[in-house]
């Protein structure tokens, strides 16, 4: 995957799978935006992976619509544009396998995911959009 001259968001993306991703785009020429809930641990993170420049991190919560408006907006300033936007951002109030989850837990989950998508895309080739809820079935 060549990615050099894309710009790309990534919620979630410095710990998990996240991590991978923001990695994998980074070093394959990608200049990326990433949003978390955690500043000090995201940009050490961003900081671990040694994207200097290339990577920039905004503190989000991913069902908040207005933080995720914020987070497209201050990628598409720094950025130029959003060419690529992963929604990785995940989480419950509740791990357990998906049979025992409660309903609470298993609502937030849903909502962590359902309230990011497609929100407020930039891309001018929608062909770039990711959406690993879909990507990961």
């Amino acid at each position: 995957m060549q990615l050099k001259g894309k710009t790309t968001g990534i919620t979630g993306g410095t710990r998990g799978i996240g991590y991978g991703i923001t990695e994998g785009f980074n070093a394959e020429g990608a200049k990326v935006m990433v949003g978390g809930r955690s500043q000090d641990k995201d940009e050490r993170a961003l900081a671990e992976m040694s994207a200097g420049d290339s990577a920039h991190f905004i503190a989000m919560d991913a069902q908040n619509q207005s933080d995720f408006e914020t987070f497209v907006d201050e990628a598409t300033e720094r950025l130029g544009q959003v060419d690529i936007l992963v929604n990785n951002a995940g989480g419950s109030s509740g791990f357990a396998p998906i049979a025992t989850m409660s309903n609470e837990a298993s609502t937030s989950s849903l909502e962590r995911k359902m309230l990011a998508q497609g929100k407020k895309l930039v891309s001018k080739d929608p062909s770039y959009y990711f959406d690993l809820t879909v990507l990961l079935r």
